[in-house]
């Protein structure tokens, strides 16, 4: 990919790693292969691009890497533990790039958004109880007002690159969720370990991952009617298929 585009545009000024996969589960469900999947894409995916872009950059003395990571990078969220060791070890790497490459003319930004409406909610794939992890999931990617449109991300993260921030975290939740880790991580542990227990699904041994495309159509087939038709009495009911 790096050498299709330098061979055809003569370099690469930015680089933006954005790509990302997410499983959904609680941990005693969650497969090796999840975890392996999870590192594969969100980190060495994006490190491969890293090491193919470096060596031009290097030599010019000048370049910008952009790494979306996420929040969960920064906090472990139950029931996402692939996503989020695979995000943390993301961070890990782009702040320590930053730190190697700055003097060297080399921007690196790390970017941690919190939820994002981007459709990932039909993208990511279900162990344990899929149906009513995908329920919890469902909601926070497509609730405004606690996730952010891909758009407005966009621009956010135009901006901290043009001002050629270091980090930045979009949605003030996940802003204030990531600072109150660090200055009070007993009780953010504690915090997560709770609603751990008692808002998410317990695990039921399923660890045959199913996608959300899957369920949405499961779903929307249940509440699917047939076609009204006249009963005896005069009036139009409607039965379920």
């Amino acid at each position: 990919m790096i050498a299709d585009a330098t061979e055809r545009y003569g370099r690469v000024d930015i680089l933006i790693n954005c790509a990302g996969i997410i499983t959904v589960g609680p941990f005693e469900d969650q497969p090796t292969e999840a975890f392996r999947d999870a590192m594969n894409i969100n980190f060495f995916g994006q490190l491969y691009a890293i090491q193919a872009v470096l060596p031009q950059m290097l030599a010019r003395k000048a370049g910008q890497i952009v790494n979306i990571a996420s929040v969960g990078g920064k906090i472990a969220v139950p029931h996402l533990l692939p996503y989020v060791a695979s995000k943390f070890a993301l961070v890990g790497l782009s702040e320590g790039l930053h730190a190697e490459l700055r003097h060297k003319g080399i921007h690196v930004l790390t970017v941690c958004p919190g939820l994002m409406r981007t459709g990932s909610h039909v993208q990511v794939e279900l162990v344990g109880n899929a149906e009513k992890e995908y329920r919890w999931f469902k909601l926070g990617a497509t609730m405004p007002g606690i996730s952010v449109a891909a758009r407005a991300a966009a621009r956010t993260i135009f901006r901290a690159t043009v001002e050629r921030r270091a980090e930045i975290t979009i949605t003030p939740q996940a802003w204030l969720a990531a600072r109150l880790v660090g200055v009070a991580p007993e009780s953010s542990a504690r915090f997560a370990a709770m609603a751990s227990h008692l808002a998410l699904p317990a695990a039921n041994g399923n660890r045959h991952p199913v996608k959300g495309s899957e369920i949405e159509a499961q779903r929307k087939a249940r509440h699917t009617r047939a076609p009204c038709s006249d009963a005896s009495a005069g009036m139009k009911r409607c039965m379920p298929p």
